[in-house]
């Protein structure tokens, strides 16, 4: 059984009875020592078994019918022993008075010192909140970074590409001409047999169209080394990419890891939002005790 729960109105009565019989005055202090408890428990129920008695008690005593004097001597034996009963009742009370108010004090002091680690849990929740939002603006900002980035690679990309792509059909319309050129001159080197009379001018037109096939060649190898650099552009291009990308999915990271650690951090408000609720309920329940204990 638990002090709280055997600290009743019988057994405070019980306790008070016990000490008013072996002579002494029934206190709070005196009731506590031997039943534990606190004022604002033991108070309040030894008031309530002070008011159930009965307010005056008449001194008995014997009455000798032979002498007057002895008579008033006992009557005066009675008033100053109840005098003596009245003055150690009023310092028991005032002593009752003194241990409610020490108690009254430690509730004060203790609603202050929660008043302070209240406000010291605002500040710091209000300070936690500040770097929340700081954490979600860096995140914004690695995330719109990491996106420009990659859009200026792959436009760049692009743009070789759209260049390697023009080279090369201009080299595949060379080569047709110089397909086309051969072919006409060897017609025309065939048809010498029959076309004799022609044959100068065959001739000159195959030089001709020789000539035409090595300009052609030459142009084609100036075009396929100008497709070599560009691939070689291109392989560079692409490794930029891959790098942007590579760079792109660690920004995602620190920003998966910022986002994280914004998850954490709102969990701990959440936990010491549910604290400092706690505190403002214990706050509001010792300001509630002694308002009563003044009242």
């Amino acid at each position: 059984m638990t002090v709280a729960a055997r600290i009743t109105l019988e057994t405070v009565a019980d306790v008070a009875e016990n000490i008013e019989a072996r002579g002494d005055t029934a206190s709070v202090r005196k009731v506590m020592a031997m039943l534990g408890g606190s004022p604002n428990t033991i108070a309040p129920l030894l008031k309530k078994w002070r008011e159930s008695r009965p307010n005056f008690r008449t001194a008995q005593f014997a009455v000798d019918p032979r002498i007057a004097s002895l008579m008033a001597e006992q009557v005066h034996s009675a008033v100053t022993e109840a005098t003596r009963a009245a003055d150690i009742r009023l310092a028991e009370m005032q002593d009752d008075a003194e241990l409610i108010a020490e108690a009254g004090l430690a509730a004060e002091q203790l609603a202050a010192e929660r008043a302070s680690e209240l406000e010291a849990a605002r500040a710091k929740i209000q300070q936690q909140a500040g770097q929340i939002e700081q954490m979600r603006a860096d995140a914004s900002l690695v995330k719109a970074e990491a996106a420009g980035r990659v859009k200026v690679a792959e436009d760049r990309a692009a743009a070789e590409i759209g260049k390697a792509e023009a080279l090369l059909a201009r080299e595949v319309d060379a080569r047709e001409a110089a397909q086309k050129a051969l072919i006409r001159a060897e017609f025309k080197l065939e048809a010498l047999s029959q076309l004799e009379f022609d044959l100068d001018a065959a001739r000159d037109e195959a030089k001709q169209a020789r000539g035409d096939a090595s300009a052609a060649e030459r142009g084609l190898a100036v075009v396929s080394a100008e497709l070599k650099a560009l691939q070689g552009a291109f392989e560079r291009l692409s490794a930029e990419v891959t790098e942007a990308k590579a760079a792109t999915r660690d920004e995602r990271r620190r920003a998966d890891a910022a986002e994280r650690e914004y998850g954490q951090a709102s969990a701990q408000v959440q936990t010491k939002q549910v604290a400092l609720d706690a505190a403002l309920q214990r706050v509001r329940d010792l300001e509630a005790r002694v308002m009563e204990q003044r009242g």
